[in-house]
């Protein structure tokens, strides 16, 4: 991950931790509420884990959710979306990846201009 300090989570450290930081993960954890706030987000799992890890972001980190292999719907508590108490300048993005490629060209980040 290019210079960033990497904390993975996985339901099982124990089984999956050296793997992890084989990949470069500098910490594992078992969940992402273990996790310091953090300024960026690769999800692939959704559900709690997803809910868990936005409530993780700092001022002006995003999260993008690439996956949903926990098979469960997220639930965002009342606020959690809301800018206030120092929970503003996030953003959440998605991503899925088509069967077949689109004739047609997207783009992927974006990013918000000075």
């Amino acid at each position: 991950m290019g210079g960033a300090h990497v904390t993975a989570s996985t339901g099982n450290p124990a089984a999956h931790g050296d793997g992890l930081r084989a990949l470069g993960a500098h910490r594992v954890v078992s969940d992402p509420s273990e996790s310091d706030e953090v300024d960026g987000v690769l999800d692939m799992v959704g559900g709690a884990q997803l809910v868990a890890a936005h409530d993780r972001l700092a001022v002006g980190g995003t999260l993008v959710a690439i996956g949903h292999s926990a098979g469960e719907a997220e639930h965002f508590p009342y606020g959690a979306m809301f800018g206030d108490f120092g929970r503003h300048d996030r953003s959440v993005t998605s991503w899925r990846s088509r069967k077949r490629p689109s004739t047609r060209s997207r783009r992927l980040w974006s990013g918000q201009g000075p």
